[in-house]
């Protein structure tokens, strides 16, 4: 039996022996998605499989570290940056984009990524970015330069 149908038959079973994907599992799959050797379809019906069952953190965490196997690792840190303050609920710049900013002025290359989506009465991340200095990245290629130049960029 091939990767992907164990991994389908794993997640696809009734629902009293269908259980999630290793870690391994699923790092797996998605490097051998990722190299051309599983079908659309197949990754696919995987992907449904396991999200109406609920995804686990290993599921994911197998799955991200495929897909950063893949790629050129340009920054030393990767800064995910997308929930929100309510408005009236913040004072003074938010403490983890001031440690992303120290971090960077000692040296240590980091990326922050966000979301453009911004919700009614939400603050986000890329509010106070002007305050600090962070420059906003319109493309990888122009965060790449920015972290270069100053160790720290956000990338929409």
């Amino acid at each position: 039996m091939s990767l992907i149908q164990e991994c389908i038959r794993t997640v696809g079973r009734g629902s009293r022996g269908r259980g999630p994907l290793t870690q391994t599992q699923a790092r797996e799959v998605m490097q051998a998605y990722l190299a051309g050797e599983v079908g659309d379809d197949q990754m696919a019906m995987l992907m449904m499989l396991i999200r109406v069952r609920d995804e686990t953190p290993e599921e994911i965490a197998g799955f991200v570290q495929a897909l950063k196997s893949t790629q050129d690792q340009f920054a030393d840190l990767d800064w995910p940056l997308y929930a929100g303050k309510r408005t009236g609920q913040t004072s003074g710049l938010p403490w983890h984009l001031v440690a992303a900013k120290i971090l960077a002025d000692s040296g240590v290359k980091i990326l922050l990524h966000g979301d453009l989506d911004k919700m009614h009465n939400r603050l986000h991340a890329r509010d106070f970015l002007g305050h600090l200095n962070i420059n906003i990245a319109a493309s990888l290629d122009e965060a790449k330069t920015l972290l270069e130049q100053f160790n720290i960029a956000y990338l929409p």
